[in-house]
């Protein structure tokens, strides 16, 4: 699994192809058990599909591939983590704001702001792996924030992730 770091914000879909491309150049060299066809520069996936309310995912003739990816931004950075699984990623900018009356309407047990920030991206995260909405996930028996974590990688930021294992880091500038 890595997690591309960009600490401003561009276009979505060239921040996705750029990080697609590294991706595949880590697979490579570590084995990340990803489609050894991918590897070979000429079977670049084509497109992103992205079907309303679901979960984006590549196609290399019109098929999809099994490399997972979830992209999030926020004023000022962006990340995006792939895999070969699923995964889910937030990020949000930490600054002022009413946390307590959004922490109460969530049904978060928090004490700071930055509590708070990583609550809401556990969330998120967890949301994300899933490609499903907030009120679904929360009413759901296995609704389990344990395996979502929050990492701290960036000055001002909370990133939290859903899986955490084998996590690289790759930091673009």
């Amino acid at each position: 699994m890595v997690l591309f770091i960009l600490e401003k914000n561009i276009d979505s879909d060239c921040f996705i192809k750029i990080c697609l491309k590294r991706y595949l150049d880590i697979a490579k060299s570590l084995d990340l058990g990803v489609d050894s066809k991918l590897l070979n520069d000429q079977n670049l996936p084509e497109k992103v599909v992205i079907n309303r309310g679901k979960k984006p995912y590549f196609t290399v003739d019109n098929k999809p591939i099994n490399i997972h990816f979830n992209l999030s931004h926020t004023t000022g950075a962006m990340v995006l983590l792939m895999d070969t699984l699923e995964v889910g990623v937030d990020i949000e900018k930490i600054k002022d704001r009413d946390y307590k009356a959004i922490a109460k309407r969530e049904n978060f047990e928090v004490s700071s702001l930055e509590d708070f920030y990583k609550m809401w991206t556990k969330c998120e995260a967890y949301i994300k792996y899933y490609g499903d909405n907030i009120a679904s996930i929360k009413n759901n028996k296995d609704f389990d924030l344990s395996t979502v974590k929050t990492i701290d990688v960036l000055a001002g930021y909370v990133i939290s992730i859903k899986p955490f294992d084998n996590l690289l880091i790759s930091i673009l500038t």
